[in-house]
């Protein structure tokens, strides 16, 4: 009679942070992770060229990496987004002012925090929020502009690769971890609560620029990483919060941070 041993898989950071993938494997399940193997992950990049060369793929070796989205390949995003997606004018509007600084072609050919120049003007603006009901996108002038900034995050219900934290097994309970919204992004540290609905509340020890509904953000404690959610709500920002600098920590603000993510 056999019986079969299923160990349960931790996924855990690669040795080249620069190469490292967990980001993107923050969603896959346990029983995909049970069948999968990473052989490169002890390996820094440079030492796996180094291979290639000793074993003659010179060629392979030696090809150039590719960078930014590979299916566009060598057209702008400007000129591939308008094949799909049909142009729907729009306004740029102050922030701060309420007035019209100019107009643009999409809502989708811009991103949170994204950098424009509007002609014009002489203030450098970048983009605070977008409206698909009334195709009007808010900016501010300047990349430090407190309306960019926040340190609360709301997300869904979370995707834990191994096992959920024994610290969040009750609502309301802390977990002390580090996170990131972008790949290469440095960690940083935050404390993580669940609600009773299961939703994950994410204070980030440090105000994080440009956050975005719809990113997800990524789990790790120590080399590990624990999983992924996506972000439903970012904010307040610290603006609204009366910040008029960045600030790297607001524990007084953390108590209504709660209220809101509940409410």
């Amino acid at each position: 009679m056999l019986k079969k041993i299923i160990l349960e898989m931790k996924l855990l950071h690669a040795v080249d942070e620069k190469k490292d993938q967990t980001f993107f494997l923050s969603q896959v399940s346990q029983e995909s992770l049970q069948r999968c193997m990473f052989p490169l992950g002890g390996m820094l990049k440079t030492d796996v060229k180094k291979i290639a060369m000793e074993a003659d793929l010179e060629i392979i070796a030696q090809k150039p990496e590719s960078m930014g989205i590979c299916f566009i390949g060598t057209r702008t995003f400007q000129n591939f987004i308008p094949q799909y997606l049909e142009n729907k004018p729009g306004n740029f509007v102050d922030y701060d002012t309420g007035n019209i600084v100019g107009q643009h072609h999409g809502i989708h050919y811009w991103t949170l925090g994204q950098g424009c120049r509007i002609a014009g003007t002489r203030k450098k603006f970048y983009i605070f929020q977008k409206s698909a009901k009334t195709e009007d996108i808010l900016v501010v002038a300047g990349t430090d502009h407190p309306a960019l900034f926040s340190r609360l995050m709301v997300t869904s219900n979370p995707h834990w690769i191994h096992e959920e934290p024994e610290e969040l097994i009750d609502s309301w309970t802390v977990l002390n971890c580090e996170y990131r919204i972008q790949r290469n992004e440095l960690l940083c540290p935050c404390r993580v609560y669940k609600t009773t609905s299961g939703r994950l509340v994410v204070i980030s020890e440090r105000a994080k620029r440009a956050v975005s509904p719809g990113q997800f953000v990524v789990l790790y404690r120590n080399e590990e990483c624990l999983g992924s959610a996506p972000i439903t709500y970012a904010g307040p920002s610290l603006q609204a919060l009366g910040e008029v600098a960045v600030s790297s920590d607001i524990e007084e603000s953390d108590r209504s941070f709660e209220t809101i993510a509940v409410n």
